[in-house]
């Protein structure tokens, strides 16, 4: 058992210890009732009030279990060829720099929050339509399209050959197809607003994305809501269940590996690290699997310790984050028991995502050939299938 400062206050030691009840109490071998919240926090009972006030970092957070609606704004121009040599031809004959591509599916929340949020503000769809043509493009499309060096294909193929992965993906073009910044994911405003002006600037030309939003990012880090001894208890607890304690080592030999490994990067002051570690990883779903994988957490900017990667590189931390050119914290990095990058996301990411990222690498899907979207939407129609069939059943049964 730890003993209390005297000179805590008897608040904070009431915190605490509640703090460490719950935890405690939801530790795989003791817990038997209750759900996860589909808000990706830990529990769902009565008394988890406080642990979820405490650890809701941001408002900007959502709920990736909702059905996402794609419907592109007015504004966009889908042409009726879709011959998109041409039309980067036409676009830079009348002085913009290039074309901003939005590759989204039915059903994506997180296409959903982008169109509907940060395609809505005035100060983005100015700056937008100053400098790029917008289209939009269906992932999983058969119509025919014309890509920049006049091939016709399917757009579901244009989509794969570009490496989309998940869904929203961002792509701008510039001069003779060039690809100028491409990224993952749900973007917040301000980042939008910061990648667009990183793109019409020329910026990524000299400098990474991280780079330059490190330098202009005014947002204020605000540490857990909590008190700061609670919320050290309650990051010590999450450190202790998920992660390696040996990072220097943390490499085995990968031909004699059990378990595929997730390497998750972060950084101090990181808000969006910490409402990953406090609303994702707990969660039920996601706890269980991360069983079957080998954790490990590393610092991006840690430029001392030495530790040797899946490709048997020796380096540093923030060395292997550079080489492996993250645009954003938290990073995730899932590597197959051969030490093979199987899946990555530098992306907003929250609990259904994260299950399924983790499903994904789990069932070697790879292996067939299948992007992370594609096995998602198969998840999809699998689970509908089954809660269909569920229905008719109970349907049948005599009253």
């Amino acid at each position: 058992m730890f003993s209390l400062n005297n000179g805590l206050s008897q608040n904070i030691q009431i915190q605490a210890l509640v703090c460490l009840l719950i935890l405690f109490s939801y530790h795989p071998s003791v817990a038997k009732t209750g759900s996860d919240d589909l808000d990706g926090s830990m529990i769902d009972t009565t008394n988890s009030s406080k642990l979820k006030e405490m650890s809701k970092v941001y408002k900007d957070s959502f709920d990736d279990y909702f059905v996402g609606k794609v419907v592109y704004p007015d504004w966009f121009q889908i042409s009726d060829f879709m011959n998109y040599q041409e039309d980067l031809s036409e676009t830079l004959e009348s002085g913009k720099k290039g074309m901003f591509f939005l590759f989204t599916t039915q059903g994506c929340p997180y296409c959903d929050k982008f169109i509907n949020l940060s395609l809505k503000d005035p100060d983005i769809v100015k700056k937008l339509q100053k400098d790029f043509i917008s289209t939009g493009m269906e992932i999983f499309s058969d119509v025919d399209v014309t890509d920049f060096k006049g091939e016709e294909k399917s757009a579901k193929d244009f989509a794969k050959s570009v490496g989309v992965q998940f869904t929203p993906t961002i792509i701008f073009y510039g001069e003779n197809g060039e690809k100028l910044f491409q990224s993952i994911g749900y973007q917040e405003p301000e980042r939008f607003k910061h990648i667009l002006d990183y793109v019409s600037g020329g910026h990524y030309r000299t400098q990474t994305i991280r780079e330059y939003i490190k330098a202009h990012n005014k947002t204020e880090y605000k540490p857990s809501q909590a008190d700061d001894f609670v919320g050290a208890l309650y990051q010590k607890a999450i450190a202790e269940r998920f992660f390696e304690k040996n990072i220097t080592n943390f490499i085995r030999d990968f031909d004699e590996m059990e378990r595929p490994l997730i390497v998750l990067f972060e950084e101090e002051k990181c808000q969006a690290c910490v409402d990953f570690r406090e609303n994702i990883l707990p969660v039920r779903k996601v706890r269980h699997l991360l069983k079957k994988f080998q954790v490990v957490k590393l610092d991006a900017n840690d430029k001392d310790t030495q530790i040797v990667t899946p490709s048997k590189e020796k380096t540093t931390p923030a060395e292997w984050a550079k080489s492996l050119g993250i645009q954003r914290l938290p990073a995730v990095f899932f590597f197959d028991k051969q030490g093979r990058q199987v899946l990555k996301t530098d992306a907003v990411l929250r609990q259904k995502r994260m299950v399924y990222s983790c499903q994904y690498v789990l069932d070697n899907a790879y292996d067939k050939g299948w992007s992370y979207q594609r096995y998602g939407r198969f998840q999809e129609i699998q689970k509908k299938q089954a809660e269909q069939k569920e229905k008719e059943t109970e349907a049948k049964k005599p009253e």
